[in-house]
């Protein structure tokens, strides 16, 4: 009786330790929240009105962004205070909370799979404790999109799973997790190709093949519905239909140069390659921006310089690209502490920690799909948001984006292997 009790509050008991944790352990640089684009949009939204000044209070209109998480910081800072501790204190509260929702629902996505309570529960134990990322959970993604997008991926994922257990579907049963994917577009493109992928496995799974242009017809319209004001804006203040954000070339051109090839010290490279070239990073790179006549101009610029650096360099690209991929797999050490005076106690060992978890979930997951069709739900969008990331210079923060997730299965596949493992084991004894 005690241990059924203390099973139900265990969720509760885990996410209010969590929250303390994460609050009493987080170390937040004032001058990182003070230099974030987001930031600087939404205190320039609140004192002139415009959805401008990315690379500094008060700047030209920007499509550098999506206009979400400017627009939370907005709302609680017209509340709170600009800038001020309580209002930056409510943004960090904003962010636990919706990190630890978050975690919440791929604990019901699983259950929906067919995972055991306890092993979702030492999946979630895992998520919300493990002191890995505490500072970027509490820090950084209060003043970016990360958790607000992997909540509304996770809430279509938790439909599309639902939906697929039911006897039988209407193509009508995808418009609520089409419409959370068509606001995922606008709040992250990364993300929003993880539901599109979860959607399209439903449609093939369940609807016979003559609905499936139907579906991809009212997705594609969905998401036209939610983007055309966002880029007819963009149209009208930048002059072109910028559909998501105007940063793709920038990334680019972070990702690859000689700098990032050629400077042994890779966290120095960055750090090096950044001040050239981002507006943001140092008076070198704003000046270049404003030199190539603005913020469409200037990455116009970047695309075409580094298109030639790549078609020029292809043995050096081919070197960056691997690179890439070992850092978003594996994150080294330097990725905790990127700008600070020293690498982060313990990075190279908690890097290694969750490259372990995710290589379980992208190669585990992928063999457990062999039989059990439905993992993909989840180990699709996995992989389809890595994608991008492996292709410019990655970060903690866009890594961030797989982290609860790949917790998840690796549990779901380990819990899968022990059972097999056992069974095997216990079956020439039972003969």
């Amino acid at each position: 009786m005690f241990f059924r009790r203390l099973d139900r509050f265990a969720i509760p008991l885990l996410m209010v330790a969590a929250f303390i944790l994460r609050l009493g352990l987080a170390k937040c640089s004032a001058e990182a929240m003070a230099t974030a684009e987001t930031r600087h949009v939404a205190i320039t939204l609140l004192t002139t009105g415009r959805f401008a000044g990315a690379f500094h209070v008060g700047g030209a209109a920007t499509a550098h962004l999506s206009p979400v998480m400017p627009g939370v910081i907005a709302a609680a800072y017209s509340l709170f205070g600009v800038a001020t501790p309580l209002g930056d204190t409510v943004l960090r509260v904003l962010s636990i909370g919706l990190v630890e929702l978050g975690i919440w629902l791929c604990f019901l996505i699983f259950g929906e799979l067919g995972v055991a309570r306890p092993v979702r529960l030492a999946a979630l134990a895992v998520a919300v404790l493990l002191p890995i990322q505490f500072s970027l959970e509490v820090c950084e993604l209060a003043l970016w999109e990360a958790p607000i997008g992997l909540v509304t991926l996770f809430a279509v994922l938790l439909a599309c799973v639902r939906l697929d257990k039911r006897p039988t579907l209407d193509w009508t049963a995808l418009l609520g997790p089409i419409g959370g994917a068509a606001v995922l577009v606008v709040i992250s493109p990364a993300i929003a190709l993880g539901a599109l992928s979860a959607i399209a496995l439903l449609t093939i799974r369940r609807l016979p093949f003559r609905r499936w242009p139907l579906v991809a017809l009212v997705t594609a319209t969905a998401v036209l519905a939610v983007s055309l004001p966002w880029a007819l804006r963009n149209e009208a203040v930048l002059g072109r239909m910028i559909w998501t954000r105007s940063n793709a070339n920038l990334e680019m051109a972070v990702a690859y140069n000689d700098t990032l090839l050629k400077v042994p010290d890779q966290r120095r490279a960055y750090q090096q390659r950044l001040a050239e070239i981002h507006p943001t990073a140092g008076a070198r790179g704003f000046a270049a921006m404003t030199a190539a006549g603005g913020e469409v101009a200037y990455n116009d610029l970047l695309g075409r310089q580094t298109h030639a650096w790549m078609a020029a360099n292809p043995e050096g690209t081919v070197t960056l690209i691997e690179r890439h991929i070992r850092e978003y797999l594996v994150p080294p050490g330097w990725f905790f502490s990127t700008f600070g005076n020293a690498i982060a106690a313990g990075g190279g060992a908690r890097g290694a920690v969750i490259g372990v978890i995710l290589f379980f979930a992208l190669f585990g997951g992928g063999l457990v799909a062999v039989r059990d069709r439905r993992i993909l739900y989840v180990v699709a969008p996995l992989v389809v948001m890595i994608l991008p990331y492996i292709v410019v210079q990655p970060i903690l923060r866009y890594r961030y984006l797989v982290y609860t997730l790949s917790i998840f299965i690796a549990f779901d596949v380990a819990a899968r292997l022990w059972r097999y493992v056992h069974g095997r084991r216990t079956a020439p004894a039972a003969a």
